[in-house]
């Protein structure tokens, strides 16, 4: 699988670490590092969804999850921004400081502030984001999720937790 990994700036980006990972096989993946035009390749990849995630020494980071290709994959990295003001992923503060995305309330639970992402039809990745301060104790976060689609007949959804490394993005 040839990628092409994109600064934020649109221009290749040398020297990136790519993790292209097998989603039904767990252990089963390869990492490659990009030249100096931005390119590395994944090989002998097996024919089922692979995960791949691009990152760079300074957090800039780019996902995608797409079936096992001989065609060129463009990832295009998103900078790390630092955290503003008093961002947490805190309930109680809503979604302060996410970029992407709607707010709203839940309307059953009235505690939950909504962070909704839409594919608005697309296939390609839609994103949103945030950054959290963190104390200099702070080893590890974790982040609750939950996902629901109609664009799968009879709709689709699931939950979870994930774990965040401090030095590393959930997307």
């Amino acid at each position: 699988m040839p990628i092409l990994v994109l600064g934020p700036d649109s221009q290749p980006a040398s020297g990136v670490l790519v993790y292209g990972n097998a989603t039904t096989y767990p252990g089963v993946s390869q990492e490659c590092t990009t030249n100096a035009s931005g390119q590395c390749s994944l090989t002998n990849l097996p024919p089922t969804t692979i995960g791949l995630v691009a990152r760079t020494d300074s957090n800039s980071i780019a996902v995608n999850g797409l079936a096992a290709t001989t065609g060129q994959v463009t990832l295009k990295l998103l900078p790390f921004t630092q955290p503003t003001g008093n961002s947490t992923f805190d309930v109680n503060n809503g979604t302060s400081g996410w970029t992407g995305g709607t707010v709203s309330q839940s309307l059953k639970i009235k505690r939950d502030t909504t962070l909704t992402l839409s594919t608005n039809g697309q296939y390609s990745l839609q994103s949103a984001s945030n950054s959290f301060n963190v104390h200099p104790f702070t080893k590890t976060a974790y982040i609750k999720y939950k996902f629901i689609t109609s664009e799968v007949p009879g709709g689709y959804f699931g939950y979870g937790w994930r774990h965040l490394d401090h030095s590393f993005c959930a997307c």
